[in-house]
This record gives structure tokens, C-alpha cells and sequence, in this order.
């Protein structure tokens, strides 16, 4: 695979307690006057294995917006063994007058330097377009201390694009009173998260929750990639726990037949 990291970083034109300013809504966005954490991330990336382009998002206010990306820019060039392009205010509108003339006006606020939704579609846009097949982002405050972190990152999209397997965008929520009430089986990879569900299901009274692995005869919890870095046990597990109930689910279909 063919990867770029995309660090969003964030300047205000005052600290983050002093208030009243959209900046400041972020995580951590550091003043102007201040370099924030974005050098010890980068300093933690010359260490990765396979580090190729690396896209600085800058958001920043306006008014300050220049000097924020210049500031970036004087960052960057501290770390001349990574190839780091800074996209500022100027650059995100070259894409957004692009896109204007391609007759994609109407989504300039869904891609550009405000908004945490804007911001990542910008990172999407970008890696697009200068031909990269994966992105992993980081915060601009994440330090890596694992030298073959991009390596791990990228496995698990390599595994699943081997397989034939789609992995569109998700995005986590809460499970709900209907989604209870419309599942036939509820599946968690761990216990921590079976615990929970019984909880929130008054003590699951029809009996829908269950531990994937418990249908391929385990008591055992789907290893964690987050904290294994191991994909292929991870994929494994899924898929021996999937066959299983596919399987029940089959014989239940044949025993109903008869």
C-alpha cells in the first residue's frame, strides 16, 4: 500500500482558557506566539519505519492564518529527513477554486480548514489527488513510539483489500432500545463490552447478546489490534467467530425447514 499521515494542527490567536474565538473550540490549539506539540510529533515520526509524505493541515483564524502557516512552515523544515507538505489558507483555497471549476461549489463548506468534518475531508481530498491508497491521521499531539507503527497501521486495510473486503467509512454510536429490539443477535468482541450491554439491555431478557468467539466454542475475547498490533489474530478470531454462527444460523435454517 502506497500511504500518507495527514496531521491537523491548530493556532489561535490566544490561548485556549482565555476564550471567544472558534479556534479555540479545538483540542488544544496553541497561540501563535507558542509551537505546541506538533515538533515532538513530528521528532517521534523520524523514528518510523517507511515514513513517506506526511500533509500538516493548518486551521487557523483569518486573521492570522499567513503567519500561522508560516510558522508551520519554519516547524517543518526543522525535520528536513521527512518530506512534510504544510497546507494553509492559501492552499486550501487553490482546492476549493478547483472545485469550483469542476461544479463542486456546493460542498466548499464540507471540505476545508473549519470544522473537525471539513478538516478530515480536506486530508481525503488531498491524499486523493497526489495518488496515495491509505491515510492515517494523527493528532498533532500524538507521540509515536513504535517504529514500525505505520506498518501496523496500514496491515489491517492490506489484509482486508487481500480479502475482498470493503472498509468504508463508520462511525461508532451508542446502541439503542430499537436496534435491541430489531437484532436477532447482538455480537461483542470482549467482555467489557458484554457487561455493558447487559447492563443497558436490562439484563438482556431475550437472550440476543452474545460473545463473538462463544459461537466457535470459546470464552475468549477477540484480540485487540490497539493493543496487540497483531491484525492476523485479530481477522482470524472475526472470522472463525463469523463462520460459527453462520453455521448455527444454516442448521437452525435447515431444522426450521423440516
Amino acid at each position: 500500500m502506497n500511504p500518507v499521515v495527514v496531521i491537523p494542527t491548530f493556532v489561535s490567536t490566544r490561548s485556549q482558557r482565555e476564550g471567544g474565538s472558534i479556534i479555540t473550540t479545538y483540542d488544544h490549539p496553541p497561540p501563535l506566539s507558542q509551537e505546541g506539540e506538533l515538533p515532538r510529533c513530528l521528532e517521534s515520526l523520524t523514528k518510523v519505519e517507511g515514513i513517506g509524505q506526511i500533509i500538516v493541515l493548518v486551521a487557523a483564524e483569518p486573521s492570522i492564518a499567513h503567519k500561522a502557516a508560516q510558522k508551520t512552515q519554519a516547524i517543518a523544515a526543522r525535520f528536513p529527513e521527512l518530506h512534510i507538505a504544510v497546507i494553509g489558507a492559501a492552499e486550501a483555497g487553490l482546492v476549493q477554486q478547483r472545485m469550483e471549476q469542476l461544479g463542486l461549489g456546493k460542498l466548499s463548506k464540507e471540505i476545508g480548514l473549519t470544522g473537525y468534518g471539513a478538516i478530515r475531508n480536506l486530508g481525503l481530498v488531498l491524499a486523493n489527488v497526489m495518488g496515495f491508497d491509505s491515510i492515517v491521521f494523527l493528532d498533532d499531539d500524538e507521540v509515536i513510539d513504535d517504529a514500525d507503527f505505520l506498518q501496523k497501521g496500514v496491515y489491517g486495510l492490506g489484509k482486508l483489500t487481500k480479502k475482498g473486503i470493503p472498509f468504508s467509512s463508520r462511525r461508532a454510536r451508542l446502541i439503542t432500545a430499537s436496534d435491541y429490539a430489531r437484532a436477532d443477535y447482538i455480537l461483542c468482541m470482549d467482555e467489557e463490552n458484554l457487561a455493558d450491554l447487559a447492563r443497558l439491555t436490562c439484563g438482556d431478557p431475550e437472550k440476543k447478546v452474545s460473545l463473538l468467539l462463544s459461537w466457535a466454542g470459546r470464552r475468549a475475547e477477540v484480540a485487540d489490534p490497539w493493543y496487540t498490533g497483531n491484525f492476523e489474530e485479530t481477522y482470524e478470531d472475526i472470522l472463525e467467530g463469523c463462520e460459527a454462527l453462520l453455521e448455527s444460523i444454516r442448521r437452525q435454517g435447515v431444522a426450521g425447514s423440516w
